[in-house]
């Protein structure tokens, strides 16, 4: 049976079969698949036999768990999965939030585990790459990545063609782009600021090693108008410093004319209609800029050319990344920023 699976399923690939999942990128299919799948552990007899070694592979149950009576139950309560089995005619629950490349948001997570308070396992199931804030906050979840499913379940894929569809999907359009841009950066190429993936690894280490340094620290990513996306970090504040205004200074990876950078910019939320706040920004600005490179003079990096636009968001100082190879900018970085921060609060 087993042979004329496998034989059958080689007859598809040869074939090269136009990939469904290459169309259907969004939450919606992961979900389905995953009810899909779960649900086929159940009543296909090619694959039940490996229920236990899946779901053990995935974190779902305990080495030695058999899996029965499996039951995914798709959108309830605003819910993307709940995976419903027996283990020793004991009844068990899990939930799945899923995402592709976007992220939860608010109290999302916590939202959920309140309204299901009953379940054995959280899941947070994501195929898009996740970064070092994500995995800082999942709130008592547990991550499934593409990484962590696509090994979980490849081995199944020559016995359909489905799940040998979605294993390549995972591969091909997931994986695999994460594997270009982390050997883009090891190489210090420039184009590797020019993916989210990139960007955000970047300010995730730096996150990461500033960890409780300033009150204010705060890890942001969003997408331009043109829809390249930008990725920064919080490093430090002064509240109500421009009569009732903040002072926020952040670190911020984005790209202009083509090149890609990380700089250090000042944000105050001024009016235009008051020269005089916006006379002691520019006047602040100049001071910030000497100092960012006072602290910079003794390192090996090259700071760039830096505009002078912008009355509420201005530049204090700029690398890029074709003249400042990512291997040396990480090296320094949390350094120079610790500096940054300690010094920023005396200035005057």
């Amino acid at each position: 049976m087993v042979v004329a699976v496998l034989a059958s399923n080689h007859l598809l690939k040869e074939e090269t079969l136009n990939n469904l999942f290459m169309y259907a990128p969004k939450e919606l299919s992961t979900d389905a698949f995953l009810a899909w799948f779960f649900t086929e552990l159940e009543v296909n007899p090619s694959i039940a036999d490996y229920r236990s070694q899946v779901f053990n592979a995935l974190g779902l149950t305990a080495e030695g768990e058999i899996p029965d009576k499996i039951e995914p139950q798709l959108q309830s309560g605003n819910v993307d999965l709940l995976l419903h089995f027996k283990v020793n005619n004991t009844p068990r629950c899990i939930l799945f939030e899923n995402k592709t490349s976007s992220t939860f948001h608010s109290d999302q997570l916590n939202r959920y585990r309140e309204r299901f308070p009953n379940c054995d396992k959280y899941i947070y199931f994501k195929i898009g790459y996740v970064d070092t804030w994500e995995r800082q906050n999942l709130q008592g979840y547990q991550l499934i990545s593409a990484h962590d499913f696509y090994q979980a379940i490849s081995f199944l894929a020559p016995y359909h063609p489905i799940i040998d569809q979605y294993c390549a999907f995972l591969k091909d359009v997931w994986i695999s782009e994460e594997e270009k841009v982390f050997a883009s950066l090891a190489s210090s190429c420039p184009t590797a600021f020019q993916s989210a993936i990139g960007q955000r690894h970047l300010i995730g280490e730096l996150y990461d090693q500033l960890k409780n340094s300033d009150l204010f620290l705060k890890f942001k990513k969003g997408v331009n108008m043109n829809g390249t996306p930008w990725t920064q970090l919080d490093i430090c504040r002064r509240e109500n410093y421009y009569e009732g205004k903040n002072e926020t200074l952040f670190w911020r990876v984005d790209s202009r004319a083509g090149r890609t950078y990380l700089r250090i910019n000042q944000y105050a939320a001024i009016s235009k209609d008051r020269p005089e706040i916006a006379a002691h920004k520019k006047q602040r600005l100049q001071a910030l800029r000497k100092l960012a490179s006072d602290i910079i003079a003794p390192y090996d990096l090259k700071p760039g050319k830096l505009s002078n636009k912008g009355v509420r968001e201005s530049e204090v100082i700029i690398f890029f990344f074709d003249e400042n190879p990512y291997t040396k900018i990480k090296e320094l970085l949390a350094e120079f920023t610790t500096k940054f921060q300690s010094r920023y609060y005396s200035l005057e």
